[in-house]
């Protein structure tokens, strides 16, 4: 709230950390040993990462588009190497520690929509919405595309989330929509056309 982030133990709800201000804080996500935070915002560009047990700013990311009327995703990879962002431009893959530019994933020409995005909890898989209603499933190593989810009757996706074993890929849809894909019964369809990933 009012452009900054309160970090609070869940065990006790008492307060850890704030961040300072970011304008349009909006879309955040903590990491898997609870470590860092980051931060993305509404009608401006840019990330901001940040120390989840002290709220002192880590690091900026893609500080050339923090004037831009856009929006900025997070997510951070479970398996601690990670951090994707996505913008209208496309999603971007960054090395945890070194903050260096891993890989860009290209959105289509017409890419007007909010980018969403999941990791596998293995950190192998990333899904991320290539459309309005399809879906794009990625090698998350390579960046590799492994297949594209698009049912005949999608609406807007509004959220994406893996299952606790990967095995199926749950997409949030507009009109209180959700959509189930069972990866696993996929990949026993390509496999026998010798298309699996």
């Amino acid at each position: 709230g009012n452009n900054r982030c309160q970090v609070f133990c869940t065990d006790t709800f008492s307060k850890k950390a704030e961040t300072e201000l970011q304008a349009g804080m909006r879309f955040g996500a903590i990491n898997a040993d609870g470590s860092l935070f980051a931060s993305g915002a509404w009608h401006r560009g840019g990330v901001r990462v940040w120390d989840a047990q002290t709220g002192r700013l880590v690091t900026k990311l893609l500080a050339d588009q923090e004037d831009e009327d856009t929006a900025t995703v997070v997510t951070f990879n479970p398996n601690g190497r990670q951090l994707a962002t996505a913008t209208m431009s496309g999603c971007e893959l960054w090395e945890i520690g070194s903050w260096s530019l891993a890989r860009h994933i290209s959105p289509p020409p017409s890419g007007t929509w909010l980018i969403r995005m999941a990791f596998s909890r293995d950190g192998k898989l990333f899904a991320a919405t290539h459309s309005r209603s399809r879906i794009r499933l990625h090698d998350a190593a390579t960046g590799d595309e492994l297949a594209e989810l698009e049912a005949p009757d999608s609406m807007e996706i509004t959220g994406l989330a893996f299952g606790l074993d990967g095995s199926q890929l749950f997409a949030g849809e507009s009109a209180d929509a959700l959509r189930v894909w069972d990866l696993r019964l996929i990949r026993q369809e390509l496999a026998a056309m010798g298309l699996d990933w």
